[in-house]
């Protein structure tokens, strides 16, 4: 799988799936996959806090 990140985010993104995992937010290894695999900080408006542990809003 391709793998699609900004710089440095590895590991705040990966922290953030693990949080919806404990709190059972996700429960289907897919959506795991590919969640890990994209970088939630490549689809949030610049200013914003992309691996807050809630929706962002706009």
């Amino acid at each position: 799988m391709v793998q699609y990140r900004t710089q440095g985010s590895l590991e705040k993104n990966k922290a953030l799936v693990e949080y919806l995992k404990q709190y059972g937010a996700v429960t289907i290894d897919k959506v795991t996959e590919v969640l890990e695999s994209m970088d939630r900080a490549l689809f949030v408006s610049e200013g914003l806090k992309p691996y807050t542990q809630s929706p962002i809003t706009s």
